[in-house]
């Protein structure tokens, strides 16, 4: 996992090996939620990201940084197979259907501006 903003009070972290994967994702989150003066977590299985929110203090954000440490060398530790989850074929059916549909619209647009170019 990686840090990648830090104001006090609150991390994000991103983790590229659990992006997608909903359910480890949600678990983390909620592990890190019941962490003394973290006052929010949340969790983004798109992006693979997990902000915390916390009482602004060094001692909690040490803290912080090292439940999260010991989370990626644990999750280091999982084979990739068990951190790896596909994205449900509903998911993919409707990207698929979102892109077809885009495409389709493209397509009548340019039908019809090249007709209305030829009539004129």
């Amino acid at each position: 996992m990686l840090l990648v903003h830090d104001i006090p009070g609150r991390l994000r972290f991103i983790a590229p090996c659990l992006k997608g994967n909903r359910q480890q994702l949600a678990a983390l989150g909620k592990r890190v939620r019941v962490l003394n003066n973290v006052t929010a977590a949340s969790v983004n299985p798109i992006t693979g990201s997990l902000i915390i929110h916390y009482d602004s203090d060094a001692a909690v954000r040490a803290r912080i940084l090292q439940h999260i440490r010991a989370e990626h060398e644990a999750l280091e530790r999982t084979p990739a197979a068990a951190r790896f989850q596909e994205a449900p074929a509903g998911h993919i059916r409707a990207a698929t259907d979102f892109v077809a549909d885009a495409l389709a619209n493209w397509l009548v647009e340019r039908v019809v501006q090249c007709a209305v170019s030829a009539l004129t």
